[in-house]
Order: C-alpha cells, then structure tokens, then sequence
C-alpha cells in the first residue's frame, strides 16, 4: 500500500531510550514508516511537534520557487 497522503505511520513504539551512549537524556522513540515507503527511527516528540516530517526525504525540495537562481540572467545588482 502506498502512502500517498503526505503522513507519517508509527509502525513501532520503542519506548524511552537514550539518543547516544554518552547522553543523559532518555526520550521515547519510534520506528516510523514515511510516505516514500522508508522506515526512519526517530523522536516521537519530534513528529508531535512537527520538527520531523519526512525521513529526510523532503530536504532540498521546499523552498524551491523556481529554480532559476544559478542561470547566467538571475543575478542582483548590487
């Protein structure tokens, strides 16, 4: 089934764990399964507050107006 609707899917709770062995903090985590059908680990808290929203999928693509700003014509005068 593809997930076409632009949502994140919680496959797994993982529970509270520690980000890194050398952290002090303990967060809740989740094994999550992206629109592009990649599965991504990440902070629960993070797809809450919206921080996450791909599994890195999106990045370099917004933002992108025209796409014209390295062509020889587009440049400011200062």
């Amino acid at each position: 089934m593809l997930n076409n609707q632009k949502e994140l899917i919680l496959l797994e709770d993982l529970g509270m764990h520690y980000a890194t062995s050398k952290s002090k903090y303990r967060r809740r985590y989740g094994l999550y399964k992206c629109f592009c059908d990649v599965e991504f680990r990440t902070q629960v808290q993070l797809i809450k507050s919206k921080h996450t929203k791909s599994c890195g999928c999106l990045i370099g693509k917004q933002g992108i107006t025209h796409g014209l700003t390295k062509h020889r014509l587009f440049k400011h005068s200062c």
